[in-house]
């Protein structure tokens, strides 16, 4: 009787950690660092969609197209290439080794996709500081991994989790107001937008751990990194 329990308890320990590490599989994937720039452009039009000076639908889908190009689809290119080349283990980059050269090519994607925002008087300076910070913080993880291992998520999350509040706290909003497929709106409460960042943040490096993906070393000094790097965007143009 005691062995079938114990059977049991196994079954379902073992049912238990594969659905755990399921679910860190899948926020990993969600809040890959190459998604983020285009999560906070959403973002900024959810919370004030009239800092965006774009005429039309279309205007704007073309801004959209060119973000998602730019920051995703071209950064995705030699992630997929050194994967099907089998000079990388996966497209997570496991391996330090494996990071440089991708490191090194979208931060050009993101230097480039900056500089076009901030020339973009359709686009609020709000967002080309986030791109700035996220520039900043690609090419610091670029020059750590010469050295050393650093969380590549930790560090695009911190950073997202810093312009968030840096936007909540720059709009100075209380409320929000949000419509969802034109006929519901939404007031909602500044502050939960924070909250919901550190919670992001706080699940993504959590899930790094236990994938066993980074030492908690890494994800500390990715969180810093993301951080001090958007507070240095933020000084540059917004203050």
């Amino acid at each position: 009787m005691m062995e079938v329990l114990k059977e049991g308890g196994n079954k379902n320990l073992s049912w238990g950690r594969k659905t755990l590490a399921a679910l860190s599989h899948l926020l990993s994937i969600v809040f890959h660092p190459i998604f983020l720039i285009s999560y906070f452009f959403v973002f900024l039009y959810t919370i004030n969609p009239y800092i965006f000076a774009v005429q039309t639908d279309k205007d704007l889908g073309i801004v959209i197209i060119y973000v998602v190009i730019i920051s995703i689809i071209f950064p995705a290119i030699p992630l997929v290439m050194m994967y099907f080349l089998g000079l990388s283990e996966s497209i997570q980059l496991k391996e330090r080794s494996e990071r440089t050269i991708p490191l090194a090519l979208t931060g050009i994607f993101y230097l480039w996709l900056y500089i076009n925002m901030l020339n973009n008087s359709a686009i609020p300076m709000m967002y080309s500081s986030f791109l700035l910070g996220s520039t900043i913080t690609l090419f610091g993880c670029f020059f750590i991994n010469l050295f050393t291992k650093i969380s590549l998520h930790a560090a695009g999350i911190g950073g997202f989790m810093a312009a968030v509040f840096i936007a909540v706290n720059y709009f100075s909003y209380e409320y929000s107001y949000i419509s969802l497929l034109g006929t519901i709106n939404l007031q909602i409460k500044s502050i939960l937008f924070s909250i919901l960042a550190i919670a992001i943040a706080g699940m993504v490096g959590t899930a790094r751990l236990i994938l066993g993906a980074h030492k908690s070393e890494d994800l500390y000094g990715g969180y810093l990194l993301g951080i001090i790097s958007q507070i240095i965007a933020m000084r540059v143009l917004l203050f």
